[in-house]
């Protein structure tokens, strides 16, 4: 067994200097050399930004460079990304100098960063793992929000949370329409927020939209309004929701049930039925030919027996919304309207008798 080798290098930059507050860079880098079963590089200690006053990470930039031994993952291993004890990320073979807020990490609280290789077969193998990660801070007595969060997202709504690094209570939000080809200017669209979470308005349907948080910290402070905080994006659903599966309940020789949930606050729909098996076969135009249904159970009627149908669905949300997207197509096929017996069973027979039943 070869014994696992380890190398440590901690570099922290020259401060730069500006007139309002100081930066810099700590720079941790460890490979590892060993069986894959017990191989790993672990940073568990950042005394490098920890014992500098007022420090705030901005970036926590992490590089795997697998260049030795990657054509063999992920056939016969992989690697795995830890995070304070938690994994964060699976079935790696490299990380092209990613930050780890990619991986929903808050890179202000860090305890320990580890990267282990994961057998993927049933022989053991020897690999080489070589990692850097860089952390760039600010000192600053104004930190931005962090973490920052969207949730209940509606197509015009939604609500924004993030956790506070100081002991501020006002902040400012950005929100940019990115499907409008809007960038980040540093203006806030809201001003002076107070509560935690925050909901945004008057939103478009089906856009992405970015967020920024800023800490107001006061007048009073060396430092009033921090930096911005990292992005948060998030896209708003269509005003009229989609449907979701459709059910054919029954199908007979001219006609077929079919029912489905309700996607949202909708109560018309629209269907386009077309049959293919005549010549030559019907295709879609996606204009309903069962329009404005006021019933999410409808029966269609005077089909062609012994036909194979096809049909989409969508909900009408009124002139105002709209319709929503299509379904997915659905087919079916109706029965012969003289059907043939099923099920012949031969029951007791003599010699000039013979009893049959069916179905």
């Amino acid at each position: 067994m070869i014994k696992t080798l380890r190398r440590l290098i901690t570099v922290l930059s020259v401060f730069a200097y500006s007139l309002l507050s100081a930066q810099g860079t700590c720079s941790y880098s460890e490979n590892s050399f060993g069986n894959e079963n017990t191989n790993y590089v672990e940073f568990n200690s950042f005394d490098c930004v920890d014992t500098v006053t007022n420090s705030f990470i901005t970036e926590a930039i992490i590089d795997l460079d697998l260049t030795a031994s990657t054509w063999a993952c992920t056939s016969w291993y992989s690697y795995s990304l830890e995070v304070n004890g938690s994994v964060v990320a699976e079935d790696l073979c490299e990380i092209a100098s990613t930050d780890l807020t990619a991986y929903g990490v808050d890179i202000n609280n860090l305890t320990s960063v580890k990267i282990f290789t994961v057998n993927e077969d049933a022989g053991p193998d020897n690999t080489t793992i070589d990692v850097t990660l860089d952390l760039t801070y600010i000192i600053t007595t104004c930190p931005p929000p962090s973490g920052v969060s969207i949730s209940n997202i509606n197509p015009t709504t939604a609500n924004v949370s993030w956790s506070s690094n100081g002991s501020e209570t006002l902040w400012n939000i950005e929100v940019v329409n990115l499907t409008a080809g809007d960038t980040a200017t540093g203006v806030a669209t809201y001003s002076g927020v107070t509560v935690n979470p925050y909901g945004i308005t008057s939103l478009l349907p089906e856009n992405e939209y970015a967020v920024y948080l800023q800490s107001d910290c006061g007048v009073f402070n060396t430092e009033p309004l921090s930096g911005w905080s990292n992005v948060s994006n998030f896209t708003t659903p269509p005003t009229c929701l989609p449907l979701g599966a459709i059910s054919i309940d029954s199908v007979t020789d001219t006609q077929v049930e079919l029912s489905w949930a309700q996607a949202g606050s909708e109560f018309v729909w629209d269907i386009e039925l077309i049959n293919t098996s005549i010549v030559p076969a019907d295709t879609f135009s996606f204009i309903p030919n069962n329009a404005g249904l006021t019933t999410n159970a409808p029966t269609l009627t005077s089909l062609v027996p012994e036909s194979d149908y096809e049909f989409i669905v969508r909900a009408n949300c009124g002139i105002i919304d709209g319709p929503s997207v299509w379904t997915s197509v659905y087919s079916f096929t109706t029965l012969p309207t003289c059907q043939a017996p099923i099920d012949l069973v031969l029951g007791a027979y003599s010699n000039n008798e013979i009893t049959f039943s069916w179905t």
